[in-house]
């Protein structure tokens, strides 16, 4: 399988073209920065109805304005498809708590980008994580570069025991250029 954005997937691989094959409906995008990701995968993943654009409260507007910009000229009224912008706090229960009974609850889809920069955000991060997946069909993926040793490490180790599927997705299974310091992972409850 071979997607038109360069992202490859075999029978025998599970890469980032399993995203395409699978009824994915459901996406939130954690740490978002400019929302570009997430924007990117509502509009190009077919039946996706719901993505949540998350990052702390000082990329709200940024995110806030870039979905607006990408949007407004849409002329799909369906009430069905939606892209929402939230804040989140990594360590907060009640910001946890509130995604993951919004709507349908959890998600198919988690997305997460540059998320792995403090040792001690790292726990939170997986739960996190494991907080807002759909323990049945979600699937997670997380691309970082180690900028903390000891938090990238941390992360493995941890994820490797809290998810019952946990691993680095090898670059042949990307078909395009992929900046050798970035690892992506590949996460499923």
């Amino acid at each position: 399988f071979q997607a038109e954005d360069g992202i490859r997937d075999s029978v025998a691989s599970r890469g980032l073209g399993d995203v395409y094959k699978r009824q994915i409906r459901d996406c939130i995008d954690i740490g978002a920065g400019t929302g570009f990701l997430g924007i990117w995968v509502h509009k190009t993943i077919p039946n996706m109805e719901r993505t949540v654009l998350t990052d702390t409260i000082e990329c709200f507007d940024l995110m806030q304005r870039n979905v607006e910009r990408n949007f407004s000229n849409d002329n799909d009224d369906s009430s069905s498809k939606t892209i929402d912008v939230k804040p989140l706090d990594w360590t907060s229960k009640k910001d946890l708590d509130a995604l993951a009974t919004t709507g349908r609850g959890k998600f198919d889809l988690l997305l997460a980008t540059d998320v792995i920069f403090a040792e001690r955000l790292v726990e939170p991060l997986i739960r996190c994580l494991k907080t807002l997946i759909d323990p049945e069909k979600g699937v997670c993926y997380v691309c970082a570069q180690p900028r903390d040793k000891l938090a990238f490490e941390l992360f493995q180790e941890l994820s490797a025991k809290e998810f019952s599927q946990f691993r680095k997705v090898p670059e042949e299974e990307l078909d395009f250029s992929f900046d050798a310091e970035c690892k992506l992972f590949e996460m499923r409850l």
